[in-house]
């Protein structure tokens, strides 16, 4: 793979999701940690979320904290 060029949004996670989906075009804009991901929840930005259970009682717990009053996952 050739080099991939990056840049550092500052301006908030809805600013930086929608610089990534103008460069993305039709391709897809993932995100990831528990933090970025619950901040895209509670913004109403994402379209579906993928998560892989590993136990792990030492890291930030992934849906705590949202302030969204419902957010509505489908079947996998």
């Amino acid at each position: 793979m050739g080099r991939r060029p990056f840049t550092f949004v500052t301006d908030g996670v809805e600013a930086a999701v929608k610089q990534a989906s103008e460069q993305a075009g039709d391709g897809v804009v993932g995100v990831a940690g528990a933090s970025v991901v619950r901040q895209c929840l509670n913004a109403g930005i994402l379209d579906a979320v993928r998560v892989s259970l590993v136990p792990d009682w030492r890291g930030v717990p992934y849906f705590a904290g949202l302030e969204a009053t419902s957010v509505r996952l489908g079947q996998p």
